[in-house]
């Protein structure tokens, strides 16, 4: 049977309506009985509610002992309400940043001017300015919207690296330099120039080329790939953006090797009825053993002229290829098999 807790008795002090916690007397009772050897004594307080502050030229509103709350911390910390609390560059009283009237905090600026000159190394970036205010990089003469610490997403790259937004980078370059001729540019890794060809195509810059050559970009490439840690990254990268993507390489293959769609790929099948062109059957060759359901058809186009003739199987298609296109040596393959062609009469 669980036990019953007994009801602590009250206060032994006179008038006190409070619990016992020790020798019979409450917490602030017993205090007065450990500190000045009665429980009962009357401590007393100056009863100044409403009235002015002590404090040399201090209008604000008493708290305690004839002082406000500041000038009453002060006395209790230096011993005098009145000492003066100097910082290093001078008195402050308030926040000096124009307009904010909260108190002086270090530094000459309140605790939230204080924050934002240690973490942007400007007072006046706050998270009201930076929400509603700042909308273009402090920079001048960047016109780039802003990111993050009142700069772009450039500068402010550079400045949590180097320190400063605009370091003195060997290799920087501004917005629109380093741009192709029309013929040739210039490599910003190797430093080379050499024709448009040598670089890859790249769709976000001016000239639509990148700013490294094919070389440069394959070393890089090899270098990333040669640390086991960021080759597994990306490898993982890649293959969550392909099962969040899974038609993103079938359009790349067939805009990039037949310059047409996917969805132009799919009236054609829907055309063919989903059935090779030249067989008439469905596709039953799997080749990809990734590949989910049914293979995809193989697109046939002329390798001279590049137009789309149809979907055939990989069968069709691999048979097609093996006599080059050549209509000749189609009527020779069909006049083989007709010479060897037997009689069903003949079996009997």
């Amino acid at each position: 049977m669980a036990r019953i807790p007994k009801a602590k008795p009250g206060c032994l002090a006179l008038n006190c309506k409070k619990k016992a916690e020790a020798k019979g007397l409450c917490q602030s009772h017993y205090y007065r009985l450990k500190k000045y050897g009665d429980p009962n004594i009357e401590l007393g307080r100056v009863i100044n509610e409403g009235q002015a502050c002590a404090a040399n030229e201090c209008t604000s509103q008493s708290y305690v002992k004839g002082f406000c709350k500041k000038h009453y911390a002060r006395l209790r910390k230096y011993g005098d309400a009145n000492f003066e609390i100097k910082s290093p560059k001078g008195l402050y009283v308030g926040c000096k940043v124009k307009g904010c009237e909260k108190k002086h905090s270090s530094k000459g600026y309140c605790n939230i001017h204080y924050a934002s000159f240690v973490k942007y190394g400007d007072p006046l970036i706050t998270k009201q300015s930076r929400k509603r205010v700042q909308t273009q990089c402090l920079v001048e003469g960047c016109e780039r919207k802003y990111s993050g610490l009142g700069y772009c997403s450039l500068h402010r790259t550079r400045f949590n690296k180097y320190g400063t937004p605009t370091p003195d980078i060997k290799h920087a370059s501004a917005p629109g330099a380093n741009l192709s001729n029309g013929v040739t540019k210039k490599c910003t890794t190797c430093g080379f120039l050499k024709p448009n060809s040598e670089f890859h195509t790249a769709r976000k810059r001016p000239d639509k080329l990148s700013i490294y050559c094919k070389e440069c970009t394959t070393a890089h490439g090899k270098a990333r790939y040669a640390n086991e840690t960021k080759r597994k990254r990306i490898l993982e990268r890649g293959r969550l953006w392909r099962d969040r993507n899974p038609e993103s390489d079938v359009r790349k293959h067939l805009l990039r090797k037949y310059g047409m769609t996917l969805e132009q790929y799919d009236d054609l099948f829907s055309k063919q009825n989903g059935v090779c062109a030249l067989c008439g059957l469905p596709e039953n060759t799997r080749r990809n053993k990734k590949t989910i359901g049914r293979e995809r058809l193989a697109v046939d186009h002329c390798h001279d002229t590049g137009n789309i003739r149809g979907l055939l199987c990989f069968k069709c298609n691999t048979a097609v290829g093996s006599i080059g296109d050549d209509e000749a040596s189609a009527r020779r393959v069909v006049e083989y098999l007709a010479s060897f062609k037997i009689d069903p009469k003949s079996r009997n």
